[in-house]
């Protein structure tokens, strides 16, 4: 199974950070949201998006190279919105694509599954088991 490299590993941290940054609440590096893609993207469901993620992340950083002459990991919060903006804004379908992807599995690693993201947005941990699965409600009446 393919693996993002140790570079673009990085690349994906940063841009995940620049996604959901910490604010009032836990961001991307508090929530583990680079681990989750990185993984989710050896999983058979999304198996075929490693050559879209591969491609974007290289992309990512060629832009960040030409337009400052850094890494995106190295640019500065502004300098990576930036860079961010640049690349949802180029016509390239695939690059659109990427970043259209990159944000929704930046939010699905944040709130889909049992973490300080949960806890952020005030899901009742009462209400799952040990692992991590929703309690069976039996006593709600159906209509």
């Amino acid at each position: 199974m393919p693996e993002l490299t140790g570079l673009q590993r990085r690349f994906l941290a940063a841009a995940a950070e620049r996604i959901l940054p910490l604010g009032d609440g836990p961001g991307a590096a508090e929530t583990g949201v680079a681990n989750y893609v990185a993984t989710a993207l050896g999983e058979e469901r999304l198996r075929g998006w490693f050559p879209l993620f591969s491609l974007g992340l290289d992309r990512l950083e060629a832009i960040t190279r030409e337009a400052l002459g850094i890494g995106f990991a190295e640019a500065g919060p502004e300098q990576q919105d930036d860079v961010l903006r640049r690349l949802q804004d180029l016509p390239e379908p695939p690059l659109r694509h990427f970043f259209a992807q990159l944000v929704r599995l930046c939010a699905e690693g944040f709130a889909g599954a049992p973490g300080p993201g949960w806890d952020y947005l005030g899901y009742p941990p009462e209400e799952t088991e040990g692992d991590g699965c929703l309690v069976q409600i039996s006593d709600c009446a159906t209509p």
